[in-house]
């Protein structure tokens, strides 16, 4: 088990707000911790996420989607804190139920790019504006669905932009427009 100590500054810049209206910039909030780097295969990772998503599925947070996994033939071994892994794939498979129909697949693919390892989330749901794609990861930003009230607070994929990052790695959003659905996109480096 690798440990590597960790010091994260998450810069908030909030830029037209105001709070008393006093403008709020450069607010810095700081946390320290460590991540423990663990060797996991991923179709044991993956069938682990399976098999949790489908606890949830049971529980009712999850009815009406089915997940599917998609994985390059090549075993990966992936080094990340799985704990934190998880919580980023499942924070992600959450957005996407959020933002899709019922009745809508959901896919998790693994694949070997260059010296990195890629984890897509895909969802064929609303999709993203090229407005928000560009601020999707900011903190606090939220994208509305028009047809009904999304909960949530907007911190979700910040978090998850600073646990990929963290880990020596990056995560993207695409997507074509509205009604395209999304994908996101971690690379994470090959040992």
């Amino acid at each position: 088990m690798k440990q590597i100590f960790l010091f994260i500054l998450i810069n908030i810049s909030i830029l037209s707000v105001s709070l008393a209206n006093e403008p709020l910039k450069n607010f810095y909030l700081s946390c320290e911790g460590q991540i423990d780097l663990d060797g996991m295969g991923n179709e044991k990772f993956f069938q682990d996420i399976k098999v949790e998503y489908h606890k949830n599925k049971d529980g009712g947070r999850f009815i009406g989607y089915e997940i599917k996994i998609i994985q390059s033939d090549a075993k990966i071994n992936i080094y990340a804190d799985r704990m934190l892994l998880e919580q980023v794939i499942f924070n992600l498979i959450g957005n996407a139920v959020k933002f899709s129909p019922e009745h809508k697949s959901i896919e998790l693919i693994c694949k070997l790019h260059g010296n990195n390892i890629g984890i897509t989330v895909r969802d064929f749901g609303i999709g993203i504006s090229s407005e928000s794609i560009e601020n999707v990861f900011n903190l606090f930003h939220r994208i509305e669905k028009k047809d009904s009230y999304t909960q949530g607070n907007g911190l979700g994929l910040a978090i998850c932009k600073g646990i990929v990052e963290a880990h020596g790695g990056n995560i993207k959003a695409k997507s074509d427009g509205i009604d395209s659905g999304s994908k996101f996109i971690i690379n994470l480096p090959r040992p």
